[in-house]
């Protein structure tokens, strides 16, 4: 959903966007070629990730530098062709220069700027330091050399400073080039256009159901686990049922087998057996917001990603790590309370900013979700101002509309906004050279 948003940025700037998609999905823009490589899934990328776990000498490194070279040398003869083909003058790269998922393509992207005049934006949503791989011998060592590559023709997009500082750090050469972009929300997302009441009613629930909603995949670094001790505690102490929502399927995580993803589903299931949770797993069957699928047809049966948070009572984010959450944006649009973990983004992005959210301390990313299954992450003064989020409703309004607005006034995707953010990036791929003036806060 990100990147459909920039194109829409960079065509208010009047620029023309070109679309290079590793697997197929609504365009907004000319397709002009799919590159299978750049999903993770990918048998190529999948036997360099698994040599690049197991390489723990010099030599080893060397001999997963040579398998990435070696993949790269079609890519790289793709991206010419499409260039010269098409007259492209900049590429915008999105999410896969700072994060082993295609290694073969970061290196071509590096080779493609040693023989054309080309200016690349990388959009950054993670950053190897800062997850799983930094486990992974080789890929602190690629981190220190090329993931992500660092040369005066790629302008790097951090989604906060925090992030950019993180960057500057670790690959101090080149950052000149490097401005944060937040993701921006549209906050026009009205209860009357949605369906929260048969969400619910889809789920068979009690009709004193406390509905809490984790808008995540199922995996550990979510911190699900923090969620379910949340929601049976606070329902206790307002006499309702707890039912906890996971959205999300249950897919993904660095280094995580299926099987590794399946134990903590049905550990899950087993905590929230224990504190009487009512888990509701939806397995990533929402469909994006916009569009909605009923706003074609009121009828259709499926429900998209905002009807599930209208439903809610509660929001729950414990993740221990994020690039940058958009829960945390998207519960305040939703104008519903959070309760979510103080990970790095929350503590030196959002909080500063003046948020007002339901926070416990953040688990180490690296850690195994089995620590901490059977103990809860927060203390009982939480639990306590939850409640009275609940049973309060003026309370609750008030605190949801100081969030609103201090989002309106940062993460918005009016024209203003986006203008002020943008426009550093736009006077880049055309002079550059750009302003620095994204970080002062809005007048």
């Amino acid at each position: 959903m990100e990147i459909l948003k920039w194109e829409r940025y960079y065509r208010s700037f009047g620029m023309e966007t070109l679309a290079i998609r590793g697997q197929p999905q609504p365009e907004s823009a000319p397709h002009i070629a799919t590159l299978d490589i750049l999903s993770r899934r990918h048998p190529v990328n999948r036997r360099i990730l698994e040599a690049a776990a197991a390489a723990r000498t010099r030599q080893h490194f060397a001999h997963v530098d040579a398998l990435v070279q070696e993949a790269a040398e079609p890519v790289h003869a793709t991206l010419v062709r499409l260039v010269d083909r098409h007259g492209i003058e900049a590429i915008h790269v999105d999410a896969l220069l700072s994060y082993p998922i295609s290694l073969p393509f970061t290196a071509a992207i590096a080779r493609l700027l040693s023989n054309r005049p080309i200016r690349v934006v990388s959009r950054e949503h993670d950053y190897v330091w800062e997850r799983l791989p930094a486990r992974i011998p080789y890929f602190n060592y690629a981190a220190g050399r090329n993931l992500p590559p660092v040369d005066d023709q790629i302008l790097h997009v951090a989604l906060t400073s925090h992030a950019l500082g993180g960057l500057a750090k670790r690959r101090p050469g080149g950052m000149g080039g490097g401005i944060a972009v937040p993701n921006m929300f549209s906050f026009d997302v009205q209860e009357s256009l949605h369906r929260p009441a048969a969400f619910r009613e889809s789920l068979e629930l009690p009709s004193n159901a406390l509905v809490f909603v984790q808008p995540t995949r199922c995996v550990p670094m979510k911190g699900i686990q923090h969620s379910v001790h949340f929601a049976a505690q606070v329902a206790a102490q307002v006499d309702r049922t707890p039912v906890l929502v996971v959205t999300g399927p249950v897919r993904g995580g660095f280094g995580l087998s299926p099987g590794d993803l399946e134990n903590y589903k049905s550990s899950l299931i087993e905590l929230s057996d224990q504190l009487g949770v009512a888990l509701r797993f939806m397995d990533g069957g929402l469909s994006a917001c916009p569009p909605c699928p009923h706003r074609a047809d009121a009828s259709a049966r499926h429900f998209c990603v905002n009807d599930a948070y209208l439903a809610a009572d509660l929001i729950t984010f414990a993740s221990t790590a994020e690039g940058f959450g958009n829960p945390v944006i998207e519960s305040v649009v939703a104008q519903r309370p959070l309760f979510a973990a103080r990970y790095p983004v929350m503590v030196n992005e959002f909080l500063p900013r003046g948020f007002d959210f339901l926070t416990m301390a953040a688990g180490d990313p690296f850690e195994s979700p089995s620590v901490s299954m059977q103990t809860p992450g927060f203390d009982a003064s939480l639990v306590t101002r939850a409640a009275e989020l609940v049973m309060q409703p003026e309370d609750r309004q008030d605190l949801v509309h100081r969030n609103l607005a201090i989002a309106k006034t940062w993460y918005s995707d009016e024209w203003s906004t986006v203008r002020r953010y943008f426009r550093p990036v736009v006077e880049w791929l055309t002079t550059g050279a750009m302003s620095r003036s994204v970080s002062r806060r809005p007048s």
